[in-house]
């Protein structure tokens, strides 16, 4: 911050300077804290320097900077804070977690003109409140509505830390924002419902469900993993909802069907099965290595249908493919799948010898050579 200053030609205060030196002169930046302007951006990003060196150390403990907390709130709350970005985050760092002060501080930046202070304040919460502090709760509850995507993704991140589980209200104060503009405050809502929402809340899981055509690839993995979270596995309901995906003009739904559909199908759905059977012959790439994938994951006991089908693409044109026909392949054979359904041929049976032969006799010799 000193050289770009010096660039710009600003005039640097020499106290400005001790952010650059051991945390023994700190003590002299905080001495003069109040010699330094209001709007000076040099400082905020000092004191941003000085939250990263609180941040990273593990020596200094929370009373070393205990004279720059006083500061810092006294500059998040004055009149003259335009944009106390800075000041915020380097709050979170330097404060107690519970400390009162602090917290205040933090949820009044919450309604800052400017959303960086409003994001930064979210995001501090996280750092400085209790879990379970229900004010506060109810405070990033409200900020989920927030006209910025940043405010809204900071709120939601922080939810998962302070709200208590399984919160019914809370995650219905979460689902709304799962029709969010923005990919990323989908996909943060999504977690959020993972960790925060009842297990088999039918709401949630219809609206989750419904994500899973997004076109947006980290939101249909968040959907998958919080759908393995709060879903019942093998919900024949669940199931046949996602298997109306499968029909889907586009590629990237299809192959979200068929993995969550691999994942949340029992092994005694056929109909599952049939349908993950019919998709190694879709003419995506990706659709069919999803579904051979699916196939190994979700059969345990395979038949020759299955095993024919998945071989078949040992010759498939894509090598992604391929891998993944040998690897579900390997997968049956090292669960001994394919050994008792081969036992069971008539015309042939394969049996292990009881005992190794120990010697070999001429006529074994003479077929092998023939062979």
């Amino acid at each position: 911050s000193v050289q770009c200053a010096q660039e710009r030609r600003i005039p640097v205060p020499q106290t400005e300077k001790v952010v650059l030196k051991p945390l023994a002169t700190m003590q002299a930046f905080g001495s003069h804290f109040a010699d330094l302007d209001i709007f000076s951006w040099q400082r905020f990003a000092g004191i941003h320097e000085l939250a990263c060196l609180r941040a990273t150390s593990t020596a200094f403990g929370a009373s070393t900077f205990s004279f720059l907390v006083e500061g810092l709130v006294a500059l998040m709350l004055g009149d003259g804070a335009r944009n106390p970005r800075f000041a915020v985050q380097a709050l979170a760092h330097m404060a107690k977690r519970g400390d009162p002060t602090a917290v205040a501080a933090a949820m009044r930046c919450l309604r800052h003109t400017f959303f960086g202070p409003r994001a930064a304040a979210a995001s501090a919460l996280s750092l400085l409140a209790e879990a379970g502090d229900s004010k506060v709760v109810a405070t990033l509850t409200t900020q989920l509505q927030d006209c910025h995507a940043a405010v809204r993704e900071a709120s939601l991140a922080s939810l998962v830390i302070l709200a208590p589980r399984r919160d019914s209200v809370v995650a219905a104060a979460v689902a709304t924002t799962l029709n969010d503009a923005v990919s990323s405050v989908r996909r943060s809502a999504v977690i959020a419902l993972g960790c925060l929402a009842p297990r088999g809340d039918e709401a949630i899981i219809l609206a989750l469900v419904a994500l899973i055509g997004d076109h947006n690839i980290e939101v249909r993995r968040a959907v998958l993993s919080s759908l393995q979270v709060l879903a019942k596995h093998g919900d024949p309901m669940l199931v046949s909802m996602v298997a109306m995906h499968l029909g889907s003009t586009c590629r990237r739904i299809r192959q979200a069907a068929v993995v969550v559909l691999g994942r949340l199908a029992s092994a005694e759905n056929t109909a599952a099965i049939t349908e993950l059977v019919v998709h190694l012959g879709d003419t995506s790439r990706d659709v069919r290595k999803a579904a051979v994938m699916s196939l190994g994951r979700l059969v345990r006991c395979g038949n020759f249908a299955l095993i024919a089908a998945v071989a078949a693409h040992l010759e498939d044109p894509s090598w992604e493919v391929c891998k993944a026909a040998m690897a579900t392949l390997e997968q049956w054979i090292s669960a001994e799948v394919m050994f008792p359904i081969l036992s069971r041929q008539p015309e042939r049976q394969w049996r292990l010898p009881e005992s190794p032969p120990t010697r070999r006799s001429r006529k074994d010799v003479d077929g092998f050579h023939k062979f």
